[in-house]
């Protein structure tokens, strides 16, 4: 059986893809794309936080489809269960034990200008503070409030 040529044409090493040029439904150019990943989950896939590696596959599925990235437009709200993956390394390696295994991967989503938000009513619920957030992730004041607000400026949602 032949192999199956993976690519990561914008996350290098993360949400691989196979581009098939002859689908039907390809994303345009004529068009902008705004996505909202709510991550609640700290499920993994390849080491890192599932929905993050999901993230790099729409950006990895639209950098090979050819789309400008000014019109892609990506953003994720971390809460619930997920929140430690906003944790800076030092912060998760003193409650998870171990080095936070998200900082590479957030890093080159926000190299292709991803916005990550933190709740910061996860943040506090899990007696922690604005300095044991990483560089990568900003904090909204709540999911609660951020949804909405992302919803009034055309985001579809990615559950």
């Amino acid at each position: 059986m032949k192999e199956i040529d993976w690519q990561t044409p914008a996350t290098d090493g993360y949400g691989k893809i196979k581009f098939y040029p002859q689908a039907r439904l390809l994303p345009t150019n004529d068009h902008e794309y705004k996505l909202l990943f709510n991550i609640s989950s700290n499920k993994t896939k390849q080491g890192v936080n599932a929905a993050l590696w999901r993230m790099a596959r729409a950006l990895n599925l639209f950098k090979a489809s050819g789309i400008d990235a000014g019109n892609v437009k990506l953003a994720a709200i971390v809460h619930g269960k997920a929140y430690a993956l906003a944790l800076s390394d030092e912060k998760h390696l003193e409650i998870k034990g171990k080095p936070n295994p998200n900082l590479d991967l957030l890093e080159k989503l926000v190299n292709n200008d991803v916005k990550i938000y933190v709740c910061g009513q996860s943040i506090a619920g899990n007696k922690l503070h604005a300095s044991d957030v990483n560089q990568f992730v900003d904090i909204t004041l709540s999911a609660l409030m951020a949804f909405p607000y992302f919803a009034g400026q055309a985001y579809t949602l990615i559950p």
